[in-house]
């Protein structure tokens, strides 16, 4: 007998269900029983779950009953707020997050994979160091003097540079500050190394796309 034959049967005293449905593998999340063959939902909640059998007893005269013998069911995935091509990007870069001083920035920077092109990365936090003043394209440009290097703060409102990608960018003391950003100067007027918000645009827009 298939389940849409079915007119009684379901559950005592919860009444029958609104929805029933049975698939090939539906993804419970519970560690005890990771999956089922049917789910029934009354009131737009699941109210069980169980083997495709079993179902029969959730249905009444008025219940939906879907057959989905291809189909894999998992709980909906809710999320606000994401940066998923961030994420992606972020694979192929270095994670200074949790480093503990300028130098130690320097250091992964100088074990970046040779190669040419930019070294990105993202993470870096003065707030952490000993030194908590933005740091200076100084230690950049000694790990990496010929390649460009961009390193995005971790709340993503400054980028760090060296010398090269400075040159590169087209940047130094003559360049007026954006008007949603700023470059961080010495006391000569001459960029440090550091663009705050609109003022990445300077360096990022130098940086290519990545391919397919």
């Amino acid at each position: 007998m298939t389940l849409a034959a079915c007119g009684a049967g379901h559950a005592s005293g919860a009444g029958p269900a609104d929805l029933v449905l049975v698939a090939r593998r539906i993804v419970t999340l519970d560690p005890e029983r990771p999956s089922a063959r049917a789910l029934a939902v009354r009131d737009g909640r699941v109210v069980w779950l169980g083997d495709a059998d079993a179902a029969v007893a959730q249905v009444g005269p008025r219940t939906q009953v879907l057959h989905r013998p291809d189909a894999v069911v998992v709980p909906g995935l809710v999320d606000s707020h994401a940066h998923l091509m961030g994420l992606g990007r972020s694979l192929s870069e270095i994670d200074v997050v949790g480093t503990p001083s300028a130098a130690a920035v320097a250091a992964a920077v100088a074990a970046a994979p040779a190669g040419p092109g930019w070294i990105l990365g993202r993470g870096w936090d003065q707030n952490d160091w000993e030194d908590t003043a933005f740091p200076t394209h100084a230690p950049l440009t000694a790990a990496a003097p010929d390649r460009p290097v961009a390193l995005r703060r971790i709340d993503g409102h400054a980028l760090w540079l060296n010398a090269a990608a400075l040159r590169l960018a087209g940047i130094d003391a003559s360049t007026p500050d954006p008007a949603d950003g700023r470059i961080l100067r010495d006391a000569d007027g001459a960029p440090t190394g550091v663009l705050i918000d609109g003022a990445m645009g300077l360096a990022l827009r130098h940086v290519p796309e990545p391919d397919d």
